[in-house]
């Protein structure tokens, strides 16, 4: 399969690597791989997808795109995840700026160049997080 995903172990946080070619079914197969990692209870998890090794022809991306803001389980537009992009392709570009239409969800995506940029963006929210829970 040209889409992993796993989960960091006791963090909120699932890792998705793309590598190739990647079709709608791919990313319907990841949104599944991630509803089952994230488990009942969870209200909020963030998710990283590094598409630096993907390629898509136009209509594939678009295929890709419609999936991801059709709300399923698992899928971009879950209320329940907050999406990350790793890579500097033009994939991510057309990826955030379709994505962003009200059209599509109007969802704000945030990319960043290396891995390690968006595990401290999302560490730096859960801290942030969890020193606002404890003044409550």
């Amino acid at each position: 399969m040209p889409i992993s995903v796993k989960r960091l172990e006791n963090q909120p946080i699932l890792i998705a690597t793309f590598t190739g070619n990647i079709t709608a079914d791919d990313m319907a197969g990841m949104f599944e791989e991630s509803n089952t990692l994230i488990g009942e209870n969870e209200d909020h998890i963030y998710r990283i997808s590094d598409v630096s090794n993907a390629t898509s022809n136009f209509v594939e991306m678009f295929g890709v795109i419609k999936i991801a803001s059709k709300g399923q389980p698992g899928s971009t537009s879950d209320p329940r995840i907050q999406a990350f992009f790793v890579g500097t392709s033009t994939w991510i570009t057309f990826a955030r700026n379709t994505l962003r239409a009200p059209a599509f969800g109007g969802l704000q995506i945030a990319a960043f160049e290396t891995m390690d940029a968006a595990l401290d963006a999302i560490n730096t929210q859960l801290v942030i997080t969890d020193e606002q829970l404890k003044t409550y």
